[in-house]
């Protein structure tokens, strides 16, 4: 199993205790350990996966293990999935059962469970409004994250014009959808469109190295593992 532990690039040494004094503070802050987070889709749904995970689907079941969870700490799993039948009509996507470790009761094995469902409806004013944007927006930042690793990938390979191509058309792709979010997740999606705009550039120069390769492989583990440091 993969850890899911934070990744930081530093450039700065003098900021090593900073980091460190955050990543020990959140193990004293410790809420649950031993996740695993079993996803199932029912039949009539074809799950496509999970956005930036390798976790794959054996028939409609796949399973997500994180190492532990601090205590107001948010993480993301995003599933897609294409359900094969539609029509007016309310449908159940993916049930999830949750197992993990309480760790403020003394690490007992606790559980969780929900169900992820949907309506359909031919009205696409009603759709258009049913739309949760902080979703759209989540999901746009694992998009981001994903092309920004196809980047890194093609600058690898000494392709870096066409590195270049790929964060241009992504940053072009997620300015617009900064209008829609919602506000307090505005600024986020701004930066990421100036990060994604001052790298395209510097790899249109032929400006590559071991440091904006290891700053840029830095935020995408970060957020294909919803882990977003400041």
């Amino acid at each position: 199993m993969a850890s899911d532990a934070n990744y930081y690039y530093v450039k700065d040494a003098e900021k090593l205790p900073e980091i460190f004094a955050k990543e020990l503070g959140s193990l004293i802050s410790v809420a649950a350990r031993e996740i695993r987070i079993e996803v199932t889709c029912p039949e009539g749904v074809r799950p496509l996966g999970f956005i930036g995970r390798p976790e794959k689907f054996e028939g409609r079941r796949a399973v997500v293990n994180l190492s532990s969870l601090a205590a107001g700490e948010n993480r993301f799993l995003l599933l897609r999935c294409r359900p094969e039948e539609q029509g007016e009509r309310k449908a159940e996507l993916a049930s999830i059962k949750i197992t993990y470790r309480d760790e403020s009761n003394d690490g007992v094995e606790g559980h969780a469970a929900g169900r992820a469902q949907v309506s359909f409806t031919t009205d696409a004013r009603l759709a258009r409004e049913s739309i949760n944007q902080e979703v759209v927006a989540q999901r746009e930042l694992m998009w981001n994250a994903v092309k920004i690793d196809e980047a890194i990938a093609e600058a690898d390979a000494g392709r870096l014009a066409a590195a270049a191509q790929t964060l241009s058309v992504q940053c072009e792709h997620l300015a617009a959808q900064v209008q829609n979010a919602p506000a307090a997740i505005r600024p986020q999606l701004d930066l990421e469109v100036q990060n994604l705009r001052q790298r395209a550039n510097a790899l249109q120069k032929g400006d590559y190295g071991a440091g904006s390769r290891k700053s840029m492989q830095n935020q995408t583990w970060n957020y294909l593992n919803s882990k977003q440091n400041p």
